[in-house]
C-alpha cells in the first residue's frame, strides 16, 4: 500500500496540472478550480494515510526500484516518517485554502494559474518527502519556477517587474549556494542520501 501512495503527494498535482493543460480549452473555468481543490485534497488525503503507515517505521520508497546495493544508495527516495507527511499534509491544506480563496479571481490569465500553483505543490510536497539531498535541489528549482511565475502575474505593472526580477536573482544566488553546499557535502561523504550523509558524518 505505501509503494502506491508514497509517490503520490508529488504525482497526483502533476497529472491533474498536465490535465488541465491538455483539456483547459474545452474546461469551463470553474472545473479548473474545482479539479485544483480536489487534487490539494487527494494530496492532503495520501499524506494522513502516509502519517498513519510511518508512525511505526519511516518508509523509504525508491524510485525505479532502485534499492541500496551493498550499503551504498545509487537510486532517489522518499524518506517519509510523520514529521515529513504531516509537513507535506499542511502545505496541501494551505493549497486547497489558497484555491478556495482565489476561485475565480485570476480570470484574465485563465488556467494558467492553477497549473503553476500545482507544480508549486507538487515540488514543496516533493521537498518535504525527499531522501536525498540533490532531488531537494531539483525541488527546490521547481518551487522557484513556479514562484517565478506567480510573481510576474501582474508584469504589466512596474512593481510587480520590479519585485519578480529580485526575487529571481535573489533566489538563482540561493539555489547557486545550495549547490555548492550539496557539492562540498558529497565530497566529504561521498553520498547524495540523507541517510548515507548522516552516517558517514
Amino acid at each position: 500500500m505505501t509503494d502506491v501512495l508514497a509517490p503520490l503527494p508529488v504525482a497526483i498535482p502533476l497529472l491533474c496540472a498536465a490535465l488541465t493543460m491538455a483539456i483547459h480549452k474545452n474546461m469551463p473555468r470553474w472545473t479548473a478550480d474545482a479539479l485544483a481543490i480536489a487534487a490539494s485534497l487527494a494530496v492532503l488525503g495520501a499524506c494522513v494515510l502516509l502519517g498513519l503507515a510511518s508512525r511505526a517505521r519511516p518508509i523509504e520508497y525508491w524510485f525505479g526500484g532502485w534499492a541500496p546495493v551493498h550499503g551504498a544508495a545509487i537510486g532517489i527516495a522518499f524518506s517519509i516518517d510523520a514529521t515529513a507527511a504531516l509537513v507535506a499534509g499542511f502545505i496541501a491544506l494551505l493549497f486547497a485554502l489558497t484555491f478556495l480563496y482565489s476561485w475565480w479571481y485570476f480570470e484574465s490569465v485563465g488556467h494558467v494559474y492553477h497549473v503553476i500553483m500545482l507544480c508549486f505543490l507538487a515540488a514543496m510536497c516533493g521537498f518535504a518527502l525527499s531522501g536525498d539531498i540533490f532531488n531537494m535541489f531539483v525541488f527546490f528549482e521547481l518551487m522557484s519556477a513556479a514562484a517565478f511565475g506567480l510573481c510576474g502575474y501582474k508584469i504589466e505593472e512596474d512593481v510587480a517587474l520590479a519585485g519578480t526580477i529580485n526575487f529571481a536573482i535573489t533566489n538563482t544566488a540561493g539555489a547557486f549556494f545550495f549547490l555548492i553546499g550539496i557539492a562540498l557535502v558529497y565530497g566529504k561523504t561521498g553520498a547524495l542520501n540523507l541517510a548515507q550523509i548522516g552516517a558517514s558524518l
